[in-house]
């Protein structure tokens, strides 16, 4: 009942602001379809809209029936959520409309299916990450193993009548393409490390008239690393990174 009041004020609160609607059609990982009060409780504590340029914007879910959230009038919005993805847990998804965004119209509501949404979002995304990282060739096998099958179950959700069973079908190339962006990162790392940060070292120890001591048994400690461990350097000119 408290979720029901809650969604209630809701209701109310955000009649003070423009916005335009988007209906949700979502179900739980038991196959059940979700109403407003128990899709409220799945995604809490995040949700978050943003506008096209990233920055969060009003987006808030209010009302009885089928989810509804309202989001800012500001054109073409993205949706972001906690959500239970199977061997991941909760974790925040996005749905972005394969980069494009949604934008609902200015009276009546855009309805979509979260959970086919999410899934084609994160297979773009992945495909875009390779593009930009490797040239469009993935570095890992099972990256593409998984995005391939994730990709033929996106096809099978194009064709099925039955809403249930997309969000069956969409759930689990969700979860395969998560899987794949994550093969993928760690193997496009690893190439990394082989490539670009390693390399040879070459000591020579001479004696005090400077011959070479053959054969030396040397003991050495590395007191500082060119590599900056934690830095995120996307985006960043080399004087931020190194503040």
């Amino acid at each position: 009942m408290i979720y029901q009041l809650v969604l209630l004020g809701l209701g109310v609160w955000v009649m003070h602001f423009e916005y335009r609607t988007i209906e949700l059609v979502a179900f739980d990982d038991h196959d059940r379809q979700l109403g407003s009060a128990e899709f409220f409780r799945s995604w809490l504590p995040t949700l978050i809209v943003r506008d096209r340029d990233g920055s969060p914007v009003l987006g808030m879910q209010y009302g009885l029936g089928a989810p509804k959230v309202a989001v800012a009038s500001v054109g073409p919005v993205t949706l972001e959520m906690l959500w239970n993805i199977p061997g991941f847990g909760r974790v925040l998804v996005a749905a972005d409309n394969q980069g494009r965004g949604y934008e609902p119209p200015r009276h009546g509501r855009l309805r979509i299916e979260l959970l086919p949404e999410f899934a084609r979002s994160r297979v773009a995304r992945v495909r875009l990450w390779v593009a930009q990282h490797n040239g469009g060739l993935m570095a890992s096998a099972g990256a593409r193993r998984n995005i391939d099958t994730a990709t033929e179950l996106l096809n099978s959700v194009q064709v099925s009548p039955d809403s249930g069973e997309r969000s069956r079908l969409a759930l689990e190339a969700l979860r395969l393409a998560m899987w794949a962006g994550e093969s993928e990162v760690l193997a496009e790392a690893r190439d990394t490390i082989r490539r670009s940060r390693r390399g040879s070292l070459r000591l020579i120890v001479r004696d005090n008239r400077g011959n070479p001591l053959p054969h030396l048994k040397v003991h050495f400690n590395q007191t500082q690393f060119d590599f900056l461990f934690g830095a995120y350097s996307d985006g960043y000119d080399a004087q931020t990174i190194e503040q």
